[in-house]
């Protein structure tokens, strides 16, 4: 690290041990914030519009501004209870978009700055300001939530070319497959995964005249994400 830093290189390290990567089940999140006027979001501070996020397992001072009590900081959050990584990296996008916050540090292999290490970019030393053995629970973020399913749900259904729209109405027989198809393209354009997309179409399937069977709404799905392009 000593060589690395003497030659102007950061240095830095996986939040995530290696074994947790690798089983892809995460037991901390993290957030890096590189903006030092963004509102501080543990405590009471008047600019900052949400609920109070609980208190790091672990706080780093990456570098200091002019002004006192302005800096860039990490933070990372050992869970109460583990989490796969779909939904952990989704909690730290939901996060740092909240915040305003580096909205690519999801991913274990985007590491965190080394305390007691020079920020080669700036020349301060990132500082660690506070580390405990506390566990959060992700309820405690109390994070408001709007997934692509629920924007797409509430979409206007009578655009007759919103084609979403066209298959939550229900769709008489004869039209229903073809139907169930362009509705699954659509959601996989929209980058819905297929679980929730499943969920939307069968909403649809039974609004249908007849209703859909569930094994041409899986067929639909199957034909629709599956196809390249």
């Amino acid at each position: 690290m000593k060589r690395g830093e003497a030659n102007g290189f950061n240095v830095y390290t996986s939040v995530l041990p290696v074994k947790r990567q690798e089983s892809k089940v995460y037991d901390r999140i993290w957030v890096d914030m590189d903006n030092p006027e963004a509102p501080w979001p543990f405590g009471a501070d008047p600019n900052w519009k949400h609920a109070a996020w609980p208190k790091p397992t672990t706080l780093v001072k990456t570098s200091d501004t002019a002004i006192v009590e302005e800096f860039r900081w990490q933070a990372i959050w050992r869970l109460k209870n583990e989490l796969p990584e779909v939904d952990a990296r989704d909690l730290m996008k939901r996060l740092a978009a909240l915040a305003g916050a580096d909205a690519s540090v999801h991913d274990p292999r985007r590491v965190l700055r080394v305390p007691g290490i020079l920020n080669a970019k700036r020349g301060q030393m990132a500082r660690l300001i506070d580390t405990s053995t506390e566990t959060v629970s992700i309820e405690a973020f109390d994070l408001p939530r709007e997934s692509e399913v629920e924007k797409l749900l509430n979409a206007p259904i009578n655009n007759p070319k919103h084609v979403l729209g066209e298959w939550l109405q229900g769709t008489e027989e004869g039209d229903r497959s073809r139907k169930a198809y362009v509705a699954a393209r659509f959601l996989k354009s929209c980058q819905v995964d297929w679980a929730d997309a499943a969920a939307i179409l069968k909403l649809g399937a039974v609004r249908s005249t007849p209703p859909l069977e569930d094994n041409e709404v899986q067929h639909a799905l199957d034909s629709a994400y599956h196809r390249q392009g």
